[in-house]
């Protein structure tokens, strides 16, 4: 639907309706832009009159009008003739726009129609019909017919004219995303807790952890550990000493201030065993084990300490066998046969790198 409106200026401006979902996207930009004033100085003065919009917030239609055209939200006292005048109409929840140009001698008018965030909707249309006028500037630099309206002074029409080049020409910055994960890179000393073996023993030990990040979802696991265990026997009691390293491969997301992971890897290293020197079980045996896991766990925290807790569950691919004891009396003792499950608590330092979450 389209029409025709009178100027006050004497020539008739057309006018026609702004589909609401061009205002829809426009106000997607509304933060990044108020993001962007800031950093500008512009103050040129617009007078607002939304005597027949009783229903709007007018300080707010102001600011957020301001703020669209990237001005400065304070206005510097200038002369009547320099002030470009923006008035409303409202009926229902259609509105009229009226913008009298002093920079241009130009009036322009748009009906619009407000559904929700009305005030945010209005200033975005006026804000576009201000802006419409003010690029005539870069269409005609220097009209060949004169302007009789055109009243504002060469300062106040060079700075309109500054205003639309950085609106139209130069992009704004990127909006600030939400804080991103921290950086999943990091070192960390942990204790562990776990049952493996055949006969089944518990184990307990210390190690070193270095998580590296590969990418925003995949990250890479690192650790060196040092067991101890105690297995009983039909002959006694055997000690248990185990070094070994274990490497994952993990797939990474967030929620909250946790990073829960997930993946597999593989342990490879030596284990001690030895009888205890009081019983009949005197001999040691020393072997290799090692062998595939799955592991899942999570970090804890943002800040440069954090917590990190995990399960491994793997099976033995090489098992350490010997026999304690002598004669017909040796026991068969398999330390490392079969599977394990270990629980790892750890406090963890980062030491740098990004995340893109």
């Amino acid at each position: 639907m389209a029409g025709w409106s009178p100027s006050r200026h004497g020539a008739p401006i057309r006018w026609a309706r702004v589909p609401l979902t061009a205002l829809l996207l426009s106000a997607a930009t509304a933060e990044a832009q108020e993001l962007a004033t800031e950093t500008e100085d512009a103050s040129l003065p617009i007078e607002l009159d939304l005597d027949e919009c009783s229903d709007l917030d007018v300080p707010l239609v102001r600011r957020l009008l301001r703020i669209e055209l990237r001005l400065s939200l304070e206005e510097r006292d200038t002369r009547p003739e320099d002030i470009t005048q923006v008035s409303a109409s409202c009926d229902g929840s259609e509105a009229t726009i009226v913008v009298d140009d002093p920079t241009t001698g130009k009036t322009s008018s748009r009906r619009v129609r407000l559904v929700h965030a009305s005030e945010r909707l209005l200033a975005l249309a006026a804000a576009e019909l201000i802006s419409a006028s003010w690029a005539e500037h870069h269409v005609r630099p220097r009209p060949e017919v004169e302007r009789i309206d055109q009243t504002a002074s060469e300062e106040v029409t060079v700075e309109a004219t500054e205003v639309i080049r950085r609106r139209i020409f130069e992009p704004l910055p990127p909006p600030e995303r939400d804080a991103a994960p921290p950086p999943w890179t990091f070192g960390a000393l942990f204790g562990s807790v776990g049952v493996s073996g055949r006969p089944a023993h518990a184990t307990f030990g210390l190690g070193l952890l270095v998580g590296l990040e590969l990418n925003r979802f995949f990250a890479a696991l690192f650790d060196a550990t040092y067991d101890l265990g105690r297995i009983d026997t039909d002959l006694g009691t055997v000690q248990l000493r185990r070094i070994t390293a274990g490497l994952g491969l993990v797939v990474r997301g967030r929620v909250g201030m946790f990073v829960p992971y997930g993946g597999i890897g593989g342990r490879a290293g030596y284990a001690f065993l030895r009888g205890d020197p009081e019983s009949p079980v005197s001999r040691s045996v020393t072997g290799r084990v090692g062998g595939p896991f799955l592991t899942g766990g999570t970090t804890i925290g943002e800040g440069a300490i954090m917590g990190v807790a995990w399960i491994e569950a793997g099976w033995h691919s090489w098992s350490q066998r010997g026999y304690l004891g002598e004669g017909r009396d040796a026991t068969l003792l398999a330390a490392k046969d079969r599977g394990w499950l270990t629980l790892q608590v750890a406090v963890a330092v980062r030491l740098g790198g990004s995340d893109s979450h």
